[in-house]
């Protein structure tokens, strides 16, 4: 063997293998060893000193040209071992920047190596800050973690979350710590399983029936406590911890309905069920950090948590298994709760109950999941109402105006009369969403593309709700809190994902709006709330963004206040009914009269809202003056004043619409017409004025309305009054029937387009008219009524079911193939549909929006429009091509008629962008407007119940009840249903747009005025429908004056009148005549016994006061959720 100093690292080398030598010479080398083999080796030492030796010498053959190496350059291994490190992370840092699927996507660089950052975020409980800055400085997507995306985009986000396609991911298991729950499961099958098994705990109906217990456990315990406290205090105030007490209320609340006893939390602060929650929560937590937590020897460290976890176990399957005895033992009626519900709860299909581990579970589940968001979600929504003082007392004169204080209000009476208080609540959860979990999802086979990037398949993808409820595409102003943004908007409250969405939303969400609805009205309406002195936050202590700071949030498996204890004290003060104020007026319910209903910004603005907008312009004017004065520019300022005293001279003494009558306002500035128009006051607004003004009167400077149907129908029976710019707005794509001032263009256009209306042609459509209209319907109010609590009767929004039915119709006839958006409630054809409509009436309101750097604005918008452009050229060229192949016949539908269109004069047809653009318009003019007569129809219909008994006697006695009636058969035999169409159309006309005209060369002269030419005429539709010298008592519904009277049906100018006649009516006809036809027929309609509207809830008139009108570009209900909720059931047979 050789000498040691060839050697110099042996002994490093050998003692890694477990040998220990010296620094002798070669006899000495494996001293150590042989005595230690010795000792091992029994008998054999000599042999094991000769096997030593000769693997050594193997082992130094094979490493010399290595260890020469290393000490030519004196590397040690330490040195080696950092290189290697440094090789991996170099490697790591190439392979991301330059290799990874990933690479192109925004996100931190350490982000893309290691999930470090997240979980240190995590532990620090600063996650929810760095989900919500994170999408501020990277946008709709970015890396969270190697094999991590986090999307913001609200359309990204229902993609994920709305089917099994992308499966939940591993990191639901953390929380399987009993067996698999609807939470937790990744299996499609197995959620589609529990859902049917666990749902009917939480339908409104069975919660009606637990809210006895959910008032008892919540609202009252919440009142008892403070109560308690305020009866020590010597100056009637006490200050109180909201957040600990909403804490305990909620589990109060969830554990009573879940194992059928009350805990009393909130009275004595703590019971052993919170620690159990707790403690599961830790070991939940621990799970997600250490996933191998629950073996050894981790498992020594979290021994007390599972033991505690145990005995929540123990406890749960005691508790149900007494609830067993008891029912089998007849010792009690079943009781109505959570545990009761999971006991009985059956598959339908399979007849599959759960077994008493997954009842526990599921049990647990409930608490777990429910607890925290509810209360954290209250907390929060009391934080903000303390930081904004307006919303605070808007809020509060709302409950206070609706209730009485010994009222004890419950969910129902919340829901309907609240929907300020609901709109702070969704506004809480938005800005700031309790959920901390990214509610993480796996891309599946074949990967997938968000925001352009395409997605490998197995990679991790979440949702940061922190970043969707501040999405900057979705939200204005997302840092403020400005609940207004929810009031009768639908869409946005669908935007908020905070109990998920699609396929795996939160069953148990209806649970907690009654408890949060009932919480916090309550206490809105029966105390006075105000921030201690030594609060840290407050109105008035604002951040750089100008809006008040809010208290600092730490996060768990949930985002709460980080401070509580200093953060959310409170000071109460009982309130007694008698200091509400008597100019104090509820911000949503005016019932006295319908047209005094305003939207919230509106109602609360409206009064002072001149006054308000002439200070602005006093102290702009002023504060020009002081700046040009002191520049020396004040010649600047004094043209200013001229200029607006000018304008007031001219328009009270030189003015051609001087004479006219009109508000003062009008004939200054459009301001007044803007202000109306797009607070959805128009409608209102036109039939005041009616009664106020008469035949003729202003409404801006150059806008003059008409509502005598001899005037109306001069200005719109010839093209002498051509349209006026403002049809100019809706020309989104090529020049349509709607939208020209061209009379050539329009006369041509109507013998090209109209043939697709004509009756003959609409019979050949009629079986598709039927299939996505009335059937439809059909199926849909069948299936709600099977899938009832009761199996009989459902309450469906009617509203909502219309205005999908007439866009399945139109659209299947225009594009030739079904959108079943009945069913799938929202499809991309849709949403392109809204925003077409959206950016026409943005473009009213501000015409340069098209211009840049403008357009910018409006982008997702204009994308919109071209995708539905690029959707119609694409479906008429495939039309086209499958004709010219032969693979098809000749359909029946408006895309047929307007490819075959030809002038028999010219020979000429339309182009193919020509064809996009007038099917574009048909689907967006005829929507909105079938739907909303219907709807105002069986609205008026269900309050005058002698109507409603005539038309369905009508109706009954014309026809068996499993025949189909078709418009022909509805047509003969149905003429006082058409009656009540009429009349619907008359006291509730639809068209929200004056139809303006411009007043031709030569001018023209209207009640005694003369209107010089370029005036624009408007015609006032609800001004024309309650003229009292055509109608007699206009403001009552009466069908009767239609019968028979055709003059009658031609005064009612919704479908305006003459040349410009809406080509499409004859379709809205077929519509509206089969689909009521049969839904009267079919079914038997009724209003919820909560409705604010019905027959004996009358106005001034001793009419039945009709729910509010909303204007866009129609008149639609206001609250259509709240407002068109009817109670339906199958139709006796008769």
């Amino acid at each position: 063997m050789k000498a040691r100093a060839d050697f110099p690292r042996f002994r490093v080398l050998v003692r890694l293998q477990g040998w220990t030598c010296t620094t002798g010479g070669a006899d000495q080398i494996c001293q150590g060893s042989t005595v230690q083999h010795h000792e091992g080796a029994g008998r054999f030492p000599a042999l094991s000193r000769a096997r030593a030796s000769t693997g050594m010498d193997m082992y130094n053959s094979a490493a010399s040209p290595v260890t020469s190496l290393l000490d030519k350059y004196g590397i040690t291994h330490l040195q080696i071992a950092v290189g290697v490190a440094v090789l991996y992370v170099v490697g790591m840092v190439v392979y991301v920047l330059f290799f990874s699927p990933l690479r192109n996507i925004p996100g931190k660089l350490i982000s893309k190596l290691t999930l470090m950052p997240l979980r240190v975020e995590s532990v620090l409980g600063t996650f929810g800050d760095t989900c919500e800055s994170d999408y501020y400085k990277y946008g709709d997507i970015y890396v969270a973690g190697p094999s991590m995306v986090v999307l913001s985009n609200p359309a990204d986000c229902r993609k994920i979350l709305g089917s099994h396609q992308f499966k939940k991911s591993e990191f639901y298991q953390a929380f399987a710590l009993i067996d698999d729950t609807i939470f937790t499961t990744q299996s499609a099958e197995l959620t589609h399983l529990r859902r049917r098994q666990v749902g009917p705990a939480f339908t409104h109906g069975y919660l009606a029936e637990m809210e006895s217990t959910i008032l008892d456990c919540g609202i009252v315990s919440v009142k008892k406590k403070w109560d308690s406290i305020l009866a020590q205090s010597t100056d009637g105030k006490a200050t109180v911890n909201y957040s600990l007490h909403f804490s305990l209320t909620t589990f109060d609340v969830i554990s009573a309905l879940g194992y059928g006893q009350k805990f009393h939390a909130l009275r004595d602060n703590e019971t052993q069920i919170v620690r159990w929650v707790n403690n599961y929560n830790k070991l939940a937590i621990c799970h997600v950090a250490i996933p191998f937590a629950t073996y050894f020897p981790v498992n020594l460290i979290t021994r007390s948590l599972i033991k505690s976890r145990n005995e929540f176990v123990d406890f749960g399957n005691a508790a149900a298994e007494q609830r067993r005895e008891m029912l089998r033992f007849g010792n009690t009626e079943k009781p109505r709760d959570i545990l009761q519900a999971l006991l009985d709860g059956e598959d339908p299909e399979s007849k599959a109950k759960m077994t008493p581990t997954q009842v526990t579970a599921e049990n647990i589940g409930f608490l777990i999941g429910g607890t925290d968001t509810t209360s954290l979600t209250m907390t929060w929504t009391l934080h903000y109402l303390m930081l904004y003082p307006d919303v605070y007392k808007k809020a509060v004169v709302e409950v206070r105006s609706a209730f009485a204080h010994d009222h004890l209000v419950t969910f129902a009476e919340g829901r309907v009369q609240l929907p300020y208080i609901e709109a702070c609540i969704y506004e809480s959860m938005r800005i700031r969403a309790v959920s901390g979990v990214f509610l993480p999802r796996i891309v599946p086979k074949g990967g997938a593309t968000f925001q352009g990037h395409f997605i490998p398949e197995g990679t991790e993808i979440g949702v940061n709700v922190a970043g969707l409820n501040h999405h900057l595409g979705t939200w204005d102003s997302p840092q403020r809190f400005m609940p207004e943004r929810f009031v009768n908007n639908e869409r946005a409250k669908q935007n908020v994902m905070t109990f998920s969405t699609g396929v795996r939303i939160c069953p148990g969400r209806n649970l907690a709006w009654v408890e949060m609805i009932t919480i916090i009205a309550n206490l809105l309406k029966d105390y006075d709330f105000e921030l201690p002195e030594d609060s840290l936050f407050g109105p008035d202590k604002l951040d750089s963004n100008g809006n008040p700071i809010v208290m600092p949030r730490t996060h768990t498996l949930t985002i709460g206040p980080k401070y509580p204890e200093r953060d959310c004290r409170i000071v109460a003060k009982s309130f007694g009914r008698a200091g509400i104020k008597e100019d104090e007026e509820s911000p949503h319910h005016v019932i006295a009269s319908p047209r005094l209903s305003f939207s919230v910004s509106a109602s609360y603005f409206a009064p002072g809202y001149f006054f308000f907008f002439f200070l602005l312009l006093a102290m702009l004017i002023d504060k020009l003056l002081q700046i040009y004065q002191s520049t020396g520019w004040h010649v600047l300022g004094t043209a200013i004043a001229l200029y607006a005293s000018a304008r007031i001279v001219y328009s009270l003494l030189f003015s051609p619409v001087r004479h006219i009558p009109g508000r003062f306002i009008t004939k200054l500035s459009s301001v007044y017409f803007k202000y109306v128009s797009f607070t959805g006051y128009l409608a209102d607004s036109c039939e005041e004025d009616y009664y106020k003004y008469g035949d003729i009167y202003t409404l801006a400077p150059n806008l003059v309305v008409l509502s005598e149907p001899s005037d109306c129908k001069r200005v719109l029976n010839t093209y002498s009054f051509p349209k006026s710019d403002l049809y100019d707005a809706f020309q989104l794509l090529d020049e349509t029937i709607f939208t020209t001032n061209s009379a050539e263009v329009n006369r041509t256009r109507r013998k090209l387009i109209g043939p697709a209306f004509t009756h003959g042609n609409l019979a050949q459509m009629e079986p598709t008219i039927l299939d996505c209209g009335i059937l439809s319907i059909k199926k849909k109010w069948d299936e709600a009524i099977q899938s009832s609590s009761t199996g009989t009767t459902a309450t469906i929004v009617y509203e909502h079911h219309f205005f999908l039915a007439s866009f399945e119709i139109i659209s299947t006839l225009a594009y030739g193939q079904r959108s079943y958006v009945l069913e799938k409630e929202e499809t991309e054809l849709l949403g392109w549909h809204k925003d077409y409509t959206r950016l026409g009436i943005v473009q009213v309101a501000v015409p340069f929006v098209s211009l840049f750097p403008f357009k910018r604005l409006t982008k997702k918008l204009w994308q919109s429009v071209q995708n539905i452009a690029d959707f119609g050229d694409a479906v008429a060229e495939k039309r086209r091509k499958l004709l010219q192949s032969g693979q098809i016949e000749k359909p029946s539908d408006i895309l047929q008629t307007l490819i075959d269109a030809m002038d028999p004069e010219t020979k000429t047809g339309l182009t193919p962008s020509e064809v996009t653009a007038e099917n574009v318009g048909v689907l967006v003019a005829g929507t909105d407007t079938s739907a909303l007569t219907m709807v105002w129809t069986l609205h008026y219909l269900l309050l005058h119940p002698d109507a409603y008994k005539r038309v369905v006697d009508e109706i009954r006695g014309a026809f068996p009840r499993d025949h189909l009636i078709t418009y022909a058969e509805g047509r003969e035999k149905l003429p006082y249903l058409e009656a009540c169409i009429y009349e619907s159309l008359r006291i509730r006309g639809v068209s929200a747009i004056m139809m303006p005209r411009v007043v031709p060369k030569g001018g023209a002269t209207f009640q005694g005025h003369f209107l010089p030419e370029g005036t624009q005429v408007g015609i006032s539709i609800a001004g024309l429908n309650h003229n009292k010298d055509i109608w007699d008592n206009p403001q009552r519904f009466n069908p009767e004056r239609f019968l028979n009277n055709e003059a009658a049906k031609q005064n009612v100018m919704t479908f305006s009148a003459g040349v410009r006649v809406c080509p499409g009516r004859n379709l809205a006809w077929v519509e509206m005549t089969t689909i009521l036809a049969n839904l009267l027929k079919d079914y038997s309609i009724a209003l919820p016994a909560d409705s604010l509207f019905g027959p004996n809830t009358l106005d001034a008139h001793g009419n039945p006061i009709a729910m509010p009108r909303t204007h866009t570009l129609t008149v639609a209900p206001k609250y259509p959720g709240r407002d068109c909720r009817v109670l339906i059931s199958k139709a006796p047979a008769y």
